[in-house]
């Protein structure tokens, strides 16, 4: 179990280490004044600084407040509603998704099943927080740091944030990724630390940074990342069924046992060795992912 959280932990580390190794073999000099040149937009939303344009950077490291004065990002908006704030009874079983925290999981998905619903007679009432699809999606309130793309039209809660990006520049699985790995996570803990309860605002949101590169490379980090993920999840998938076979095995032991069937004449010599034949090879598996995972963990963080 220990091993299967270490390996979804490293998934994490993928895109740390696929960031580091562009950022030291390629110059990004052209890229950077090609972003440092477009034209800074005037944006309605609150708390957003205006940018100067820094034809000395070296890295293509942005706030996002950068990245909306440039157009590179879209929008970022919360759901916080406000006195329109829907109530208990305001919610239906069918409806718009409303997105709250604890519909995220580890796997970058969004349980769109188990979500609260708003319908049309509510929600043509209030005017922000609505996202769509392709939008990246951060929580910010109690469970921090969480992300998925959205997959269709939804409502954000007082929990979640929406970045709507301009593909040209900057693509939703980038920066889903580079959201859950520790180059951001980081930058919000060091927020949250900053605070009595666990929240990062919208106004904190746009002076955290991001890496952005060229759409090609953005392209190449992810499917890296992705082939990479799907040998990591082969291994969890073998480790977690192997501890299930031995559960199994360990269960029957027990009932048989309790049962006094250990004990009984009808179960001969040759049967008992062949159960305990069955669970060798079981350790003797458990013991070969656990070698795969040592592999497997030392090939991630070259």
């Amino acid at each position: 179990i220990d091993s299967i959280k270490k390996i979804k932990l490293q998934k994490k580390q993928l895109l740390v280490n696929e960031i580091k190794r562009k950022l030291s073999n390629n110059n990004f000099s052209d890229f950077i004044n090609k972003i440092e040149l477009l034209e800074n937009k005037s944006i309605v939303r609150r708390n957003v600084p205006d940018v100067e344009n820094n034809l000395n950077r070296k890295t293509p490291e942005y706030y996002f407040y950068e990245l909306l004065r440039k157009g590179i990002i879209i929008d970022i908006k919360d759901g916080n509603l406000g006195e329109s704030h829907p109530k208990r009874k305001d919610f239906s079983k069918k409806g718009m998704p409303f997105l709250t925290a604890n519909l995220f999981n580890d796997d970058y998905n969004i349980e769109y099943g188990n979500s609260l619903k708003l319908e049309e007679s509510f929600y043509k009432n209030i005017k922000i927080g609505f996202t769509i699809k392709n939008d990246v999606i951060l929580t910010h309130k109690g469970t921090i740091g969480k992300t998925a793309i959205n997959l269709m039209d939804s409502i954000c809660s007082p929990q979640t944030t929406y970045y709507r990006l301009n593909r040209e520049f900057i693509l939703p699985k980038f920066l889903m990724y580079y959201f859950s790995s520790s180059l951001f996570q980081s930058q919000l803990n060091a927020v949250k630390e900053q605070t009595t309860r666990d929240f990062v605002s919208i106004s904190k949101q746009y002076k955290l940074k991001t890496v952005l590169f060229p759409i090609e490379i953005q392209e190449e980090i992810i499917n890296n990342i992705e082939n990479s993920f799907t040998e990591v999840q082969k291994t969890v998938f073998e480790i977690e069924k192997s501890l299930k076979n031995i559960y199994l095995f360990r269960n029957k032991i027990l009932k048989m046992a309790l049962q006094g069937g250990l004990s009984q004449q009808y179960i001969s010599d040759s049967s008992t060795e062949l159960l305990l034949l069955e669970i060798s090879k079981l350790k003797e598996e458990y013991i070969k992912n656990q070698i795969e995972v040592k592999k497997n963990k030392l090939k991630f963080i070259k």
